[in-house]
């Protein structure tokens, strides 16, 4: 899929995601047109299956076929710069949303199983490059809003919807027809299997653009499925249903980072190197640059790595050939004992270096996440009391820690692209 000049696979694109997003917006009407039910929440809806969401939860297909034309308007006008690795995941996605509505209304449950679950893999996929496009400063802001946002919402309403749809398949089957506890099991291995889903993607997505667009139809659909229990009529079962929901979700964030650890990093795999052969240094936010010789430097490198949740941050010794050629010979020699954070932006300078407890402020908030509130809040101190901290730490640092082996940590292989020279 990733073959052919960027120029081709930009024009291709341009053709397939607009006619995909047509395809998605009028799948719904195939049926009727065909003698069909005239309601896809109706196929579902008729069954009585307990997991199923009540008809209002539907209504979240108009913001979401709103994104679809709006997300292929935008390839279509050729505006889309972050669409290049993504425009066949988006298509596949959109084309997957059209054609479920028949194979629903047509009663093939089995079918609809296959066809979610390809829209769900090619939703993620989607969402995964478009976020790591957004993170590169090439990336045009309108290009989140019509492109991540929607793909993102899409890719979070169908992991849920796919979970209901497994659950009906089963159903179907007679798996999940039993009484009793039976009935309340398979739900709850449905639900932990969609909470575990869900921490994937957060996993891949690193707390970076697109988690909140993918996480607001998640709440929205886990929510409708405990307000459907909650309202059929049986107190138990609501109760029950509600029970089974906090469980498999307690269970997932109690369990979740062994979870997708186990799945080798589920959202990341699916999306591949989003940035393609791009070095991370051209679309880095800032460039931290470390003693090389100093094991508690390696040590604040690995932890800000565990912390940029955003993929914002590249790293490089002090002594190496990124450092001299980020800063002239002057300012080397009059740098003090001290981490430093440079700026960036293109992979090119854009401003003055940060130093002692600057500098790590500046690394934590380019990180986002927990690391980018803690950033904040040590912005917000004195900044002469923290650096006077800093340069006491700095002075015993040798005598703390022993000197490391190499001038570069030992990180995990997913993240060495970002340790440069």
């Amino acid at each position: 899929m990733s073959g052919g000049t960027p120029g081709t696979r930009q024009t291709v694109g341009r053709v397939l995601v607009p006619l995909a997003a047509a395809a998605a917006v009028i799948g719904p009407a195939v049926g009727p047109a065909l003698g069909l039910r005239a309601s896809v929440a109706e196929v579902f809806l008729s069954r009585g299956d307990p997991l199923v969401p009540p008809g209002w939860a539907f209504a979240i297909w108009g913001p979401l076929y709103a994104g679809c034309v709006a997300a292929g308007a935008w390839v279509g006008l050729g505006r889309g710069k972050a669409c290049g690795a993504a425009w066949w995941p988006m298509a596949g996605a959109l084309v997957c949303v059209g054609g479920w509505p028949a194979a629903a209304q047509a009663g093939v449950v089995w079918a609809t199983v296959v066809v979610i679950l390809g829209a769900v893999a090619c939703a993620w996929m989607a969402t995964q490059r478009l976020a790591a496009a957004q993170r590169s400063v090439e990336a045009a802001r309108l290009d989140g809003w019509l492109l991540l946002y929607p793909m993102a919402g899409l890719a979070g309403w169908l992991t849920v919807a796919s979970g209901v749809n497994v659950h009906a398949w089963a159903r179907q089957l007679g798996v999940a027809n039993a009484a009793g506890w039976v009935q309340g099991v398979t739900a709850g291995v449905v639900l932990l299997g969609v909470a575990v889903a869900v921490a994937a993607m957060w996993r891949g997505l690193r707390g970076g653009p697109g988690v909140r667009s993918f996480s607001l139809p998640v709440v929205w659909g886990l929510g409708a499925v405990a307000v459907g229990r909650m309202g059929a009529g049986e107190p138990a079962g609501g109760w029950s249903g509600l029970a089974v929901l906090a469980g498999g979700l307690a269970a997932a964030t109690a369990a979740g980072a062994a979870a997708v650890r186990w799945w080798g990093g589920l959202g990341e795999a699916l999306a591949g190197d989003g940035a393609g052969d791009e070095h991370p240094q051209s679309t880095a936010r800032g460039l931290v640059l470390f003693d090389g010789g100093c094991g508690l430097c390696h040590a604040s490198v690995r932890v800000l790595l565990r912390l940029d949740r955003r993929g914002g941050l590249v790293f490089a010794p002090l002594e190496g050939v990124t450092s001299r050629s980020m800063l002239d010979e002057a300012e080397r020699a009059g740098l003090p004992d001290s981490l430093i954070y440079v700026p960036l932006s293109g992979g090119r300078r854009t401003g003055e270096v940060q130093l002692r407890s600057g500098a790590v402020a500046a690394a934590l908030r380019a990180g986002g996440g927990a690391g980018g509130v803690a950033g904040a809040a040590l912005g917000a101190l004195p900044r002469g009391m923290c650096d006077r901290v800093y340069d006491v730490v700095a002075r015993v640092r040798r005598r703390v820690m022993a000197a490391p082996k190499g001038a570069c940590p030992l990180v995990p292989g997913r993240v060495r692209r970002r340790m440069l020279p």
